[in-house]
């Protein structure tokens, strides 16, 4: 816990030393992460608060009572590993790409306090693959095959967006937003075979997929998440 207080206290110091100085028209740039966890943390409310929010980043860039506005997450991971020492490594890829754009309205409802309403279009991006090897047996005989397997979805949508900021020093604010996003979903999963006996595709045992499926979804999600702001 002291560590905790520790950074938030050099967060405060640094943002209002070393950061850009602000002009007469007031800071046009902020910055935004998604500090669910860590102010969750600070206040102990334990280690199971977590973000229903997948935009880790966010950027606005502000035009008199209105901004422009992003947000962004990514991950990449690989995992090369012995299942069993008798087969080749399984291995296995996941990407997943969050992007939101959009615009916004903002009111001073006190000096410390405003709130924003907009609109965002946004989409999602994941894909999984995976290549694994299995041991046949074929009238005594092992064989080897190899399995090479996808699975991915990609949706495109929008919606309303709101929420309230409070301005804790100049350059530092605490934000929460609520949003209802609706999205069109494609959906694709491909299964291939590889190095399979005539005899194991004749009776359909190690058959071949390739699917593609459409659906529609409506997320709406409560203002949970809390954002740290750096204005410059």
């Amino acid at each position: 816990m002291k560590n905790l207080k520790l950074i938030l206290g050099l967060i405060f110091l640094i943002s209002n030393t070393l950061l850009f100085s602000n002009d007469k028209n007031g800071f046009k740039n902020e910055f935004h992460i998604n500090s669910t966890g860590f102010v969750a943390n600070y206040l102990n409310f334990g280690n199971n608060v977590s973000s229903n929010n997948p935009y880790l980043l966010g950027y606005k860039r502000i035009v008199n009572n209105s901004a422009y506005r992003v947000g962004l997450m990514g991950n990449i991971s690989n995992s090369n590993s012995i299942v069993n020492p008798q087969q080749p490594r399984l291995y296995i890829n996941n990407q997943s790409l969050y992007f939101r754009i959009g615009y916004e309205w903002r009111k001073n409802i006190h000096n410390k306090w405003s709130v924003f309403y907009g609109f965002d279009f946004a989409t999602d991006l994941n894909d999984n693959k995976s290549i694994s090897y299995q041991n046949v047996n074929l009238n005594g005989n092992i064989f080897l095959v190899k399995n090479n397997s996808s699975f991915s979805n990609y949706s495109y949508g929008g919606g309303p967006i709101g929420g309230i900021q409070w301005n804790l020093t100049n350059r530092l604010s605490l934000m929460a937003e609520s949003r209802a996003y609706f999205f069109y979903t494609e959906v694709q999963s491909k299964n291939k075979w590889e190095d399979i006996p005539e005899q194991l595709r004749i009776n359909g045992s190690f058959a071949d997929s390739d699917n593609v499926n459409y659906f529609t979804r409506l997320n709406l999600n409560l203002p949970l998440d809390i954002f740290l702001i750096i204005k410059f």
